[in-house]
């Protein structure tokens, strides 16, 4: 009875945050409806007074969203839930806390309300309704799968971390801390650099942390026109954009090193990374190859983590799952991002990067607080 209780309390709180979605997807098509309502020739006239109806909209949504994860949050880590699964929901509070909003399409739309013309204005609109009732649909669909992951021959061993923090950068900085020894250099590698802001603010925190940053930018020579979320930066980044992240890192140039190339070139570095972010191509693909490369140059007792594991990025979530079962590796999660320890060659030794709070004694259900 207690077990069936807890399914169902499970059942309510993912419920309410596909409710979410739901609500915001049916807010943000009624305004653009009443904005479509406009003939052509109106249209560029009056459009900037549905502009603040739509931010309104999607701030809106972004509080609610924020709320209704942040309050699941709680309830799954103290009912024992898949510890996937309260990752994927405590995402939603991470994206609606940093970003203008919780999908890459909508964040798209907030960003660029002041700029738009009419037909760009309809059509990001149009994708970010998509994209919200895309993001209900992989939260059902990541419940029901998760759900039956107890069925499942070989089990994956996973927690979720809430110690680390909420922000990305001071996620990633508390484990860069539990690799540093003083008077020693860590070496790291960024993969999807981007304007190298979370390169930048590490850079800064560590002063013996050198990392090389590599993403293909302006000579990436894929096309991805059919993908879905096919938005520019999450695929190829113009010149413009390597030149900003040039500029972010120009003080830290002793330390920080461009590597304009995809992971699929990569054979010749030496395998003594401490640490390597994956945050590039968020396609299932793409995500596999970056594991497999990365996974050989990450040293014994390295940490590899990745950006994004949420309802938003499927790909992500699929790619990293099966990694850590194909390989029998612990897989920790905190919100939005994904981190595992490299074992050591010898089975059975301790590892020292690994902290004392995270073990077995601190943890409650699925959760280390």
């Amino acid at each position: 009875p207690y077990a069936a209780l807890q399914h169902e309390a499970f059942v309510a709180g993912i419920a309410a945050l596909a409710a979410r979605f739901t609500n915001a997807a049916l807010a943000l098509l009624q305004a653009l409806a009443q904005s479509c309502s406009l003939n052509s020739g109106r249209c560029a006239g009056l459009l900037p007074c549905f502009v603040p109806v739509i931010r309104d909209t999607l701030d809106l949504a972004a509080v609610e969203l924020q709320r209704t994860a942040r309050g699941a949050t709680a309830h799954l880590c103290r009912g024992s839930a898949p510890a996937a699964l309260i990752a994927l929901v405590a995402a939603v509070d991470s994206q609606a806390s940093s970003y203008p909003s919780v999908t890459t399409e909508c964040i798209t739309l907030r960003s660029s309300l002041s700029n738009l013309r009419c037909g760009s204005f309809y059509d990001l609109g149009l994708q970010c309704v998509y994209s919200l009732f895309q993001a209900r649909s992989l939260l059902a669909a990541a419940f029901r799968d998760l759900s039956r992951q107890d069925d499942q021959k070989r089990r994956l061993q996973w927690a979720f971390v809430r110690h680390l923090g909420r922000d990305r950068t001071d996620i990633l900085a508390g484990l860069l801390s539990m690799l540093a020894q003083e008077g020693r250099e860590l070496r790291a590698a960024e993969v999807g650099v981007f304007k190298a802001g979370t390169s930048s603010r590490l850079l800064d925190l560590f002063e013996n942390l050198r990392i090389l940053l590599v993403d293909p930018y302006h000579l990436h020579t894929e096309n991805h026109t059919a993908e879905f979320q096919q938005l520019e930066e999450f695929y190829v980044s113009s010149k413009s954009t390597f030149l900003e992240a040039s500029r972010a890192t120009q003080r830290f140039r002793q330390r920080a090193s461009f590597v304009l190339q995809s992971s699929g070139s990569l054979q010749w570095l030496r395998g003594d990374l401490d640490f390597v972010f994956l945050d590039g191509d968020h396609r299932y693909s793409s995500v596999r190859r970056d594991l497999k490369v990365f996974w050989r140059l990450l040293r014994p007792h390295g940490i590899l983590a990745g950006h994004d594991f949420s309802p938003t990025f499927p790909g992500v979530v699929e790619a990293v799952t099966e990694f850590a079962l194909e390989f029998e590796l612990e897989l920790l999660l905190a919100p939005e991002v994904w981190f595992i320890f490299k074992p050591s060659d010898q089975h059975g030794s301790p590892n020292p990067s690994r902290p004392d709070w995270l073990s077995k004694a601190s943890r409650r259900g699925s959760c280390y607080d």
